[in-house]
């Protein structure tokens, strides 16, 4: 075992990995092992053979075919035999090998291929077909095994396929390779045949495959539009939400925009615009949104698009995670709101233009009214034609100044109606809105009268037109809705709730 432990060979050899490249490596290797390892067996037995003895076969394996061996002398035999010593290293090769001669009989298998020593005495001679039906393995294993078998022999190369076993442990995988030997004079010599255990492999993968299609389903229900782009901006991954095809999204995978515009005819305009979106991304090497508008029969679709890159720790570009949301309602009630806008912007400049006009129209008559009055005051009057003319002075006065306010935007637009502060007669205040009342309350039989409470000052100060309008609107309406009776209006002194900065406060009712 010495020799065989100097050729790198040993019973702890490291399980075949995991991942396809290295994987294909490691079993290419091993292949190459093989191959030299039976090269140089031939060459070994060919340069001792002897062609008037043919020599025995160690360990019941039988002559590899086409050898022509002969027997070697006892001393030859023994456990340092050029054979020996070269089955040894097939016997510790962490694969299964078997040797078959043209007729797809065995002449050679390791341990790995099979356990049972007295199994691998049995087996060689046999075929697959005895094979199978000694195991109680299907048919159909034995007839593809003959028809890779063919295939290797008339292709005159290695052909590799998998084969699936049912074990107690589950479903066992096996990767198998046909390798055709052929003589100097293009005969086949022997068939070489290798099996790698990759059932951890398919388990792995399978795992994996899960996992993705779980990740894939994940991502397929969420609302908005997900892309995985490479360095190379071409498409790793769309989620049903970016393209709802199940056929283009799966066409997409190592495609770039370029490609996706002039497949699903969108303007080559946005294909360019997306390419410099993602190249802007490289730059900035930060996220990166913009707004992208499709036009459809139905209607304009708007997507709010973020672009998020990814860095390798050297710092190199990974990928760029796309994601994109429709705000297509959005656009459309902002267009509204922008409408809605100008429509009532329009709407207040068509009130100033009407109330600036106006102004001159109601004020004009005002004016002649106030006019009039002052001129009619000028006359001799009786005493109650004097008291009419100031009844309509007074009305004229304060509808003037009620005017004046509407007309004047400004303080109505800025919520700044200022009251004034200026000295007035409450007594002469509550006597001119009892002169404008007074006809009204009489039509409807009712009483109006006027009390100024004890200790109110002989002049307050305040806005006496707000006042005088606030009491005409309040004792209009009472005399509205009173159907009998009387209306009072009075004013009294009440003590205010700051006594500091007010003592008293005057208030009518």
């Amino acid at each position: 075992m010495s020799a065989v432990s100097s050729l790198g060979f040993s019973d702890h050899v490291a399980a075949p990995p995991t991942d396809e490249t290295a994987w294909r490596t490691w079993a290419e290797d091993r292949i190459a092992t093989l191959q030299q390892a039976l090269a140089a067996t031939q060459a070994q037995l060919a340069a001792a053979q002897r062609p008037s003895q043919p020599k025995a076969p160690a360990n019941n394996c039988g002559p590899i075919p086409g050898s022509d061996t002969t027997s070697e002398p006892a001393a030859e035999a023994g456990p340092d035999a050029p054979q020996n010593f070269y089955e040894a290293i097939l016997q510790q090769l962490p694969v299964e090998v078997a040797v078959f001669d043209a007729e797809h009989r065995y002449r050679f298998v390791n341990a790995n291929g099979i356990l049972d020593a007295a199994t691998r005495s049995w087996v060689i001679g046999q075929d697959d077909f005895a094979y199978c039906a000694h195991f109680q393995r299907p048919r159909e294993l034995a007839e593809q095994r003959r028809q890779c078998f063919e295939q290797a022999v008339q292709g005159r190369t290695v052909v590799s396929w998998e084969e699936v076993q049912e074990t107690a442990a589950g479903p066992q995988h096996i990767r198998r390779h046909f390798l055709p030997v052929f003589a100097t004079d293009g005969s086949l010599r022997m068939m070489v045949g290798m099996g790698v255990d990759i059932t951890e492999r398919r388990q792995v993968e399978k795992q994996l495959a899960e996992q993705r299609a779980f990740y894939e389903f994940v991502l397929d229900q969420l609302p908005c539009d997900v892309g995985v782009f490479d360095d190379q901006f071409r498409y790793l991954f769309v989620n049903a939400s970016g393209i709802k095809d199940p056929e283009t999204r799966k066409w997409i995978i190592g495609k770039n925009n370029f490609d996706y515009f002039s497949r699903t005819n969108y303007p080559a305009s946005m294909a360019h615009e997306r390419h410099a979106q993602l190249e802007q991304v490289v730059q900035q090497r930060s996220l990166v949104t913009y707004e992208e508008t499709f036009l459809r029969p139905e209607g304009s679709r708007h997507q709010y698009r973020c672009l998020q890159p990814v860095f390798h720790p050297d710092g190199s570009l990974h990928m760029i995670l796309g994601y994109g949301l429709d705000v297509t309602e959005r656009v459309v009630t902002e267009q509204a709101l922008r409408h809605a806008k100008l429509a009532a912007e329009s709407a207040v400049r068509a009130r100033e233009i009407f109330l600036a006009n106006m102004s001159h129209e109601i004020r004009t008559p005002m004016n002649a009214i106030l006019g009039m009055s002052q001129l009619l005051a000028k006359t001799p009057l009786t005493p109650t034609q004097s008291s009419y003319q100031q009844a309509i002075t007074t009305s004229a006065d304060n509808l003037l100044v009620i005017i004046n306010d509407i007309l004047d935007l400004s303080k109505l637009e800025a919520g700044k109606m200022v009251l004034e502060q200026v000295g007035f007669g409450p007594t002469q205040l509550l006597a001119q809105v009892e002169q404008t009342l007074h006809y009204k309350a009489a039509e409807k039989g009712l009483c109006l009268s006027t009390r100024i409470g004890a200790g109110i000052p002989a002049v307050l100060l305040g806005d006496p037109y707000r006042i005088t309008q606030v009491l005409l609107n309040l004792a209009g309406n009472a005399i509205k809705f009173t159907e009998k009776g009387q209306v009072v209006i009075s004013c009294e002194a009440v003590e205010a709730a700051n006594a500091l900065s007010e003592p008293w406060m005057f208030y009518f009712r």
